[in-house]
């Protein structure tokens, strides 16, 4: 090693390095400036809650105003003021619907029920249940809106608005409506606000009595902690909390200074920040963009080099492995002329490969490649429980033809033959390989035995049907073949080599029972059997 050089960086990584450098200050003032998109997409964000808060509180009051209107209304009518009940019954029947209320109760100074528009006038009224802050209308002589209650009667959350009822300017009754939280749920469906933002209608306790989204589970139960303590602080603003769903947000509250409930507006802190991240991606993209153009003709004079130096190393890494080469067009004439050694080299490899992996005369592979492939086929089978056929093959008589024709006639026939059988290889997975002189060695792979049997016999019969004509009167006349089958489950009990035995001994029954036969079967373990 060179002394004096100092730690060594690629020309990428100095490339890079310098790119780094260029983008840094623009980097820093995006930060800032996506820091001050933040603030001021939060600000906005808050004054966008804050009006449709205030909106929500004035319809609410609105509808809340014109309820105690008409309560105040009735509670001056003759019929009440002079005692007639049955009159004044009929007069608040006929009220209730343009009210839009569940019905008109009227109580007297100790909160029980004198009428109920739900009961004929004269039947058995309900002796409690009637919410005890309407005493508050005898105490203070002003309009109350109750806190929700669920009510035994109907099983429904519910809310009361009373007046007072005076006769000579004494309080002696309490007219009062009771309403569902259906009114106010209707007031929130009619707001437009933004998908995904939360509204919620809660009384003087922090408890829900409506909700913009799936307010089923929520009405009648207690909002969040910070919520809470920020309402009770008798502070109006905005606060960092979470819906009783979870939902972070960013909320505005206000309350109304007429019936003490209050109006919360939530925006989720996800749709402010996605439009933050939205809006971040393209000030660092479009700097991003901008330096790199800057940057682009210095690209340009290392990309040609940096391009072909990384070609030449897959391609040195490719040969080593044994795999293709691919090489694009180089621009460069020194380094082409390194691509060409390379392929040059890569063409040396494939024909020595070649030579080593097939026999020289058939062109089939050689026995030494079969061995591989059925090592490797072999843990294939096992881990897909899937049956491996093999077939041990030999040529009928083949040294006698060799003996009396000569063994350039001999290479011709085995030419032939195994040119046949390598047409009967009908997927890329099967194999047929020279396994000795006039020997011959089939793998087919997920292959049962009657799939088996039935492609040895199209082998044999192929090669019959060549008719190679046979000089020893010994003989059938023809070249013919013997054909020994067996097919196996890989397991771990049972080996590559067994099979190969297995097959042989097939094969050899074959032989002896006449030849020109093909004998099979499934594997047997020898120690087993």
């Amino acid at each position: 090693m060179k002394r004096g050089i100092g730690k060594r960086h690629s020309l990428r990584t100095r490339l890079f390095m310098l790119v780094g450098l260029c983008i840094l200050p623009a980097a820093l003032g995006a930060i800032e400036f996506i820091r001050q998109d933040f603030l001021e997409r939060r600000a906005r964000t808050t004054e966008s809650t804050a009006l449709l808060a205030r909106k929500v509180m004035a319809d609410l009051d609105r509808e809340l105003a014109g309820i105690e209107t008409g309560l105040k209304v009735l509670a001056t009518s003759r019929g009440l003021q002079n005692g007639d009940l049955a009159t004044f019954h009929r007069e608040a029947e006929a009220a209730v619907a343009p009210m839009g209320v569940l019905n008109l109760v009227l109580l007297d100074a100790e909160l029980r029920q004198l009428l109920n528009t739900h009961t004929h006038l004269g039947a058995a009224l309900p002796e409690r249940g009637n919410p005890p802050q309407l005493a508050g209308v005898l105490t203070h002589g002003e309009t109350v809106l109750t806190d929700v209650f669920l009510s035994e009667r109907t099983g429904l959350y519910m809310v009361a608005l009373g007046v007072p009822v005076q006769r000579a300017g004494t309080i002696v009754a309490v007219l009062a409506s009771g309403m569902t939280t259906e009114p106010f749920q209707r007031l929130l469906n009619d707001q437009y606000f933004p998908d995904g933002w939360t509204v919620t209608v809660l009384d003087s306790r922090g408890v829900i009595v409506s909700r913009s989204h799936t307010p089923e589970p929520f009405i009648g139960t207690m909002a969040q902690r910070p919520l809470l303590d920020f309402i009770r602080s008798g502070r109006q603003g905005s606060l960092d909390t979470r819906t009783n769903d979870g939902t972070p947000v960013i909320a505005s509250i206000v309350q109304s200074p007429l019936y003490g409930w209050t109006v919360a507006v939530g925006a989720p802190k996800s749709l402010m920040m996605n439009d933050v991240l939205n809006s971040a991606f393209w000030i660092v993209g479009t700097i991003v963009l901008a330096f790199v153009l800057g940057l682009f003709f210095a690209l340009r004079l290392t990309r040609g080099i940096l391009c072909s130096i990384r070609h030449l190393d897959i391609a040195a890494r490719s040969l080593l492995a044994g795999r293709p080469i691919e090489l694009p067009v180089i621009p460069f004439r020194e380094v082409e002329s390194i691509g060409e050694a390379l392929l040059e080299a890569e063409r040396g490899f494939i024909s020595i490969r070649h030579r080593a992996d097939h026999d020289g005369l058939t062109g089939l592979a050689n026995r030494r490649c079969f061995d591989e492939r059925l090592r490797a086929e072999w843990p294939h089978a096992q881990r897909h429980h899937q049956p491996l056929a093999l077939l041990m093959i030999d040529i009928d008589h083949f040294k006698a033809y060799n003996d009396r024709l000569g063994h350039l006639a001999g290479d011709v026939c085995l030419k032939r033959i195994a040119a046949t059988l390598q047409t009967h290889m009908r997927r890329p997975y099967d194999i047929v390989a020279r396994y000795g002189g006039e020997e011959f060695v089939c793998l087919l792979p997920e292959c049962d035995l009657g799939g088996a049997l039935e492609r040895a016999e199209s082998m044999r019969a192929a090669v019959e049907e060549l008719a190679i004509p046979h000089p020893d009167p010994g003989t059938a006349g023809i070249m013919t073949l013997s054909i020994g089958v067996t097919v196996i489950n890989a397991s771990p009990s049972n080996t590559p080599e067994a099979a190969l035995r297995m097959a042989d001994q097939f094969l050899y029954r074959a032989k002896h029972a006449g030849r020109n036969q093909i004998r099979g079967g499934w594997f047997v373990d020898a120690d087993s059997a």
